[in-house]
Parts: C-alpha cells; sequence; structure tokens
C-alpha cells in the first residue's frame, strides 16, 4: 500500500494483524506485524489480542507474549494506573489476569462500530 502512495490506516492493519492471528503458524509473523503497527501508533482490537496471545501460549511462548504486552504498554494508550497494575500482575505470574485487563482495555479504545 504504501509503496503505491496510500499509508494503511486503522482498519487495514486490524485485518492483516487479524489474519496472521488466524492464520495458523503465521504466529512470528503477527508479532512482527504488531510491533509494527504499534510503532505507527495503531492497536490491535481486543479480539486479535486474545488470539495471538491464545496462540503464544499453545507454543509455550509465555516470554513471548510478555514482551509484546511490554511493548503494547509503551504507547500512550494506557494510563500510568493501568500499566500499574498489569505489571504487577504480570510480575506476580497472573498472566491470564493481565492479559484479560489489557483486552478489556483495548475494548474500550477501540469499541466495535455497528452498520
Amino acid at each position: 500500500m504504501e509503496a503505491k502512495g496510500t499509508p494503511p490506516d486503522a482498519i487495514s492493519y486490524r485485518t492483516v494483524f487479524r489474519g496472521l492471528c488466524s492464520g495458523g503458524g503465521r504466529i512470528g509473523e503477527a508479532v512482527d506485524f504488531l510491533v509494527e503497527m504499534t510503532e505507527k501508533r495503531f492497536m490491535p482490537d481486543s479480539s486479535s489480542f486474545y488470539m495471538l496471545a491464545d496462540g503464544l501460549c499453545s507454543l509455550s511462548m509465555e516470554n513471548t507474549l510478555v514482551m509484546v504486552v511490554e511493548r503494547i504498554m509503551k504507547t500512550d494508550f494506557f494510563s500510568e494506573n493501568e500499566v500499574s497494575t498489569m505489571r504487577a500482575l504480570m510480575k506476580i505470574h497472573k498472566f491470564q489476569d493481565a492479559f484479560a485487563a489489557i483486552g478489556r482495555i483495548l475494548q474500550r479504545r477501540n469499541p466495535k462500530r455497528r452498520y
């Protein structure tokens, strides 16, 4: 898209990210794509994040998931209170609770549009 002069928007990023998360075996690409998304200040929707988290956990890649969460938390989308809560949950190995909290925050930040 960028080569043709049209930069991707939030919907484009979320669509590609969702496809990578649900494609089976493309989790590494999904993680790399999420890094690119966050660098360009786009956030995944909650259902896509859950798919990525589930995929990483099923592959015993919890450390990668923690890195992804840390990357997401470095954006300006989260308040200091939200970041502190998630870090505390991860520190005491309550990963599922931390990921659920992130999912709820992403859901609030990216509400589904109704057509």
